[in-house]
């Protein structure tokens, strides 16, 4: 449509006649009810397609020139441009006609009886209707793969033809894509089809209808009563009631503020750091710092059983050595109690690091734990 009002056809193309007239032979072909005449129509057409094949036999045809063969392409494109809006008259008709089948239901008439038991029985009213044959026949039309095959053949040879060269990039593309295009808009408004069905069978399958019936009786009622009350009282009568307000808030749309991503940016430039000088002594304090050193614990540990006179604990053992490590060395403790010591955990002992003090079950070590390390 767009594309229609930048470039307008400015004349009554020879093209656009020649469809009209197809169209209205094939229509009274295709309705005239008497045999006779019908059958002399097609007598006639296969006349002139014999005809036209003779004439081809010997060569005497003429080949359409660069301008009429650039006029049909942009009469098909345009035919081609309303397919979507076709598609979206369809499709707001068969979600009206959704709406209108729901309230049927909901009517307790002899009319809603009728739409309610069709449904129940499985009728799809939407694929019935008038709309939705209209969709399934352009759908399976479109994706018939002997007709679809035939339209892509046939475009492709019209773009490999010499007066291709002369349409414009946008045509040659419209052009390319005409058969996808109407796919999916096809598709599109099939699904929508499909999907308003199946909501409008779940919505009768699981007693939904019942629950708005009620809800539609209890509303109508209401009416009903405030009609009544209406005749005794004013509507701006002042009533001690105090109603709940809903939790949500009305706002005007002139009070919203648009989101603006670039303030969330920072403005700061990164500092960069060059690197410095390798230190193999920091390194090897910061790996010191990462890793529990075992070889160091059992070492402790071995030098505190060599002072006592009998086992010790693991608070013992940090009393002596302190933690080096901080927790790392508490968790190494624990570890190698669990592989060689005894573990206590109804007894408990408190260990004071720098910054904080740790209760841990009693470990106790015995003079024997760790004898290759003497």
């Amino acid at each position: 449509m767009v594309n229609g009002i930048d470039a307008p056809q400015r004349t009554a193309s020879a093209s656009r006649l020649g469809s009209i007239a197809a169209n209205l032979i094939a229509l009274q072909r295709d309705s005239d009810p008497v045999s006779a005449s019908r059958l002399a129509l097609l007598q006639a057409e296969r006349k002139a397609v014999e005809q036209r094949i003779e004439e081809v036999e010997r060569g005497e045809f003429a080949v359409l020139d660069a301008e009429s063969a650039k006029e049909r392409v942009a009469e098909t494109l345009g035919l081609a441009q309303e397919v979507p809006v076709d598609f979206a008259r369809v499709r707001s008709t068969i979600e009206e006609l959704s709406r209108d089948l729901r309230a049927k239901i909901l009517d307790d008439t002899a009319e809603g009886g009728a739409t309610l038991g069709n449904v129940f029985r499985g009728v799809d009213l939407l694929a019935d209707s008038e709309a939705g044959r209209s969709v399934n026949g352009f759908y399976d039309v479109i994706l018939d793969a002997e007709q679809s095959a035939r339209l892509q053949e046939a475009i492709t040879a019209i773009l490999s033809r010499d007066f291709a060269a002369e349409l414009t990039p946008q045509t040659r593309t419209d052009l390319s894509t005409l058969l996808t295009r109407l796919e999916d808009e096809a598709a599109t408004v099939r699904q929508t089809m499909i999907l308003l069905s199946r909501s409008l069978r779940h919505f009768v399958l699981s007693r939904q209808y019942e629950e708005h019936r009620r809800l539609r009786q209890l509303i109508q009622r209401c009416q009903s009563l405030a009609v009544q009350v209406s005749a005794q009282h004013r509507p701006e009568k002042s009533m001690n009631l105090e109603l709940t307000r809903i939790g949500m808030q009305v706002r005007s749309i002139a009070a919203l503020k648009l989101h603006n991503p670039g303030e969330g940016r920072v403005p700061t430039e990164f500092d960069r750091h060059d690197t410095d000088e390798v230190d193999f002594a920091e390194l090897a304090a910061q790996a010191h710092e990462c890793d529990i050193d075992f070889e160091e614990l059992r070492s402790n540990i071995v030098a505190s059983l060599g002072q006592a006179a009998g086992p010790v604990t693991a608070g013992q053992v940090l009393a002596e050595f302190p933690a080096t490590q901080g927790l790392a060395s508490i968790v190494g403790l624990m570890v190698l109690g669990a592989e060689h010591g005894i573990v206590s955990a109804d007894a408990t002992e408190r260990v004071a690091l720098d910054r904080r003090t740790v209760v841990l079950p009693t470990i106790t070590f015995s003079p024997d734990t760790f004898e290759d390390h003497r």
